[in-house]
């Protein structure tokens, strides 16, 4: 949901709040021993395995949802009010959208 921002209210929708990277790491490991002495059979081993995700995330500024701002500018006769925002918001007329890529 995009972040929202009308003029004399509180603005709502999902702000950049994720982090820049994040890393995700997992660790697996096996471990083998056998030993027979019948003919001589010895066998050992270890497998270990490391499962990692890097992850970045283009949350910084307006992020990928985008940024709506509605003052009233399109709206007002010269005079702005809270009712100008308002009614831009209502009309769906932004003043101002931005994205970060």
């Amino acid at each position: 949901f995009p972040n929202i921002n009308i003029n004399g209210y509180t603005g709502f929708g999902v702000p950049g709040w994720m982090p820049l990277n994040r890393v995700e790491e997992s660790y697996t490991t096996t471990h083998t021993l056998r030993a027979i002495r019948g003919k001589h059979n010895l066998a050992f081993g270890f497998d270990g395995v490391l499962h990692k995700l890097t992850h970045w995330s283009p949350h910084l500024g307006f992020g990928p949802r985008s940024n709506f701002n509605f003052n009233g500018g399109v709206t007002s006769n010269g005079s702005f009010s809270n009712f100008n925002g308002y009614t831009a918001f209502l009309l769906g007329l932004p003043n101002l959208i931005q994205k970060s890529i």
